[in-house]
């Protein structure tokens, strides 16, 4: 699922169909449905639902659903609604890089005063396209295509470059956000969405054009300027939250990366990036197609973007809200606390909310140790909350009376263990499908193994 766009009547939902491009669906919201949860008096509390934490609640009319009622509006439909959205389908993705003027000072996005001089384009398939506003000469695109198939040679890829001269740099940022942004359904790259992406908005901005026009409904969301419906993503950001393949990272450079992933990297030149523009346009030219090719090895090697993926795919979240750990954590508590005919109530404005303390610290003392070690626990959190029963509505306190079926951890904490908790039953499920999954993986590795020795003796 990509997005959730709620209208008057009916939520329009974006997904990946099997052709990986952008596929919707309409889904009515029935009047009866357009409430919203409050604390209530015992007098007008529903028959039926209690807050997540035991106390009455009434429904109130809304013209719009909140983030937990949308939640359990979804989980109330039947599955052959919701199968098209919840179904995993490969998206067609893109790799993006540009090239911008450099002056004295390295360029701010955040006012793009320096005009777009190139843009490379890599697709799921590793064709490459590059835009940019000097000429090359036929003689000249067939070279910059012979050193990619050099450049690459190690890799089994089919070189395919093109590229397309404009005359101005208004015609370019033109046809890239109208024509061709509109039509990618996901488009990432290395610091891209706080560098490339923020550059080209303000700078289209700036020289009078509109960007939303890369936007399906001409929504663009956010500080990011994310067009709704589609993805627009940092693979720099994704790297940095989930790789796990790279085991020693000295820095998180393109070229550091690029290097212990696929054991190549940046073309090295002479001079500044100018120079090489002003002087040799065609190695300008090659130079970002390649920065542009690496991004694209090393998720074929990483996979980074398909463990976000998944993650938006398993919680059932909007692709982009696979970001964060506290939006899925909420989603999936917010549907187990539904099915147990328990909510989520909106807090009024003026309600004093409380606090908690976090996790114990210790403080680090200054100096040279010797005789360190480490403990490295597996899976240390989720076990001991199932093992406790952790979990917002079964906390009774801290240093209170135990009662019969209530269970006592060693900082104090009660909790009730009478029945398993919301979060004990959240992560039984997940460790469940995460144990199933690694047999399944194991299963695979065994048969690759076994049909590349099987390949190696032909």
């Amino acid at each position: 699922m990509i997005d959730i766009e709620q209208l008057d009547d009916r939520f329009r939902v974006s997904h990946f169909g099997k052709d990986g491009k952008v596929n919707f669906k309409d889904i009515a919201i029935p009047k009866t449905e357009k409430y919203k949860w409050e604390l209530a008096g015992s007098d007008r509390k529903d028959p039926f639902f209690l807050s997540w934490d035991g106390k009455p609640v009434k429904k109130t009319r809304a013209g719009y659903l909140g983030k937990f009622r949308t939640e359990e509006f979804f989980a109330s439909l039947p599955d052959e609604v919701t199968k098209d959205i919840y179904e995993f389908n490969q998206p067609e993705v893109w790799f993006c890089d540009i090239e911008v003027e450099v002056g004295e000072e390295f360029p701010d996005p955040g006012i793009a005063a320096t005009p777009v001089l190139a843009v490379a384009l890599v697709n799921s398939l590793g064709q490459s396209y590059v835009f940019g506003t000097k000429k090359l000469t036929s003689d000249q695109i067939i070279s910059i295509r012979t050193k990619m198939a050099d450049y690459f040679k190690d890799f089994d890829l089919e070189i395919l470059f093109q590229y397309e001269y404009f005359e101005s740099e208004s015609e370019l940022l033109y046809t890239l956000f109208a024509k061709w942004f509109k039509k990618i359904p996901l488009l990432t790259g290395w610091n891209f969405v706080g560098f490339d992406w923020k550059f080209l908005i303000n700078r289209a901005k700036r020289i009078g054009l509109d960007p939303s026009t890369c936007s399906i409904n001409g929504v663009l969301k956010g500080e990011d300027c994310i067009p709704q419906h589609k993805i627009v993503v940092d693979y720099l950001d994704l790297y940095k939250r989930w790789d796990r393949v790279i085991k020693i990272k000295e820095n998180n450079k393109l070229e550091t990366v690029a290097t212990a992933a696929v054991g190549i990297s940046k073309i090295k030149y002479n001079g500044t990036f100018m120079d090489l523009y002003n002087t040799d346009y065609e190695t300008y030219v090659f130079y970002n197609v390649v920065d542009t090719m690496l991004v694209y090895l090393i998720d074929k090697k990483l996979k980074t973007l398909q463990t976000f993926l998944m993650l938006g795919n398993i919680t059932r979240v909007e692709a982009l809200k696979a970001v964060s750990p506290i939006w899925m954590t909420e989603a999936i508590v917010t549907r187990e606390f539904y099915s147990r005919k328990r909510v989520v109530a909106e807090i009024k404005k003026g309600v004093k909310t409380g606090s908690f303390e976090g996790a114990y610290v210790k403080q680090p003392e200054p100096g040279m140790k010797e005789w360190i070690a480490t403990f490295d626990f597996a899976s240390l959190y989720p076990t001991t909350m199932r093992q406790w029963n952790i979990s917002p509505e079964s906390f009774k306190g801290r240093n209170v009376d135990l009662k019969p079926g209530w269970i006592k951890t060693a900082s104090g904490g009660i909790f009730d263990n009478k029945e398993d908790s919301v979060m004990r039953t959240i992560l039984t499920d997940y460790f469940g499908q995460r144990k199933v999954a690694k047999n399944k993986s194991f299963e695979l590795e065994k048969e690759i193994d076994y049909l590349t020795k099987l390949l190696a003796t032909k």
